[in-house]
């Protein structure tokens, strides 16, 4: 499907995803979407779908809607992950990878993150073009 400015969405095939730390005492990271594809796609303005292979419930959209980001090849955006709570010990495991899903139709695709991550809740925010 092509959109009205000739681009089309981007899906998890053509989209390569890094997790990185921002501030690991404050519990932030960023996941990095980076187009490998050869042509533009568009990142919706709607928050990725974020799971963590230890937390059955994805991450809560939070209330920063981000904006449509079209991706030129190698291009790259960014979201926000904060997680708001330490895990309790025995109640959650320690995370080694996420999924990750552009739209409810899109085949998610699995993303490794840091050792040692341990998740009981995150938020999630929408996409915004990285100038880096």
């Amino acid at each position: 499907m092509t959109l009205a400015d000739g681009t089309a969405p981007c899906g998890t095939g053509q989209i390569r995803f890094e997790m990185r730390t921002v501030a690991e005492a404050l519990r932030r990271v960023i996941l990095v979407a980076v187009n490998t594809g050869e042509r533009p796609c568009r990142l919706p303005a709607t928050h990725p779908t974020v799971r963590f292979d230890e937390v059955a419930e994805a991450a809560i959209p939070s209330g920063v809607q981000g904006e449509a980001v079209v991706l030129a090849p190698s291009q790259r955006a960014f979201a926000g992950i904060v997680f708001p709570a330490v895990a309790s010990p025995g109640r959650r495991g320690q995370s080694t990878r996420v999924s990750v899903a552009l739209a409810p139709d899109d085949q998610p695709t699995w993303v490794t993150v840091r050792p040692g991550l341990t998740v009981r809740s995150a938020e999630v925010s929408g996409w915004f073009a990285a100038s880096w």
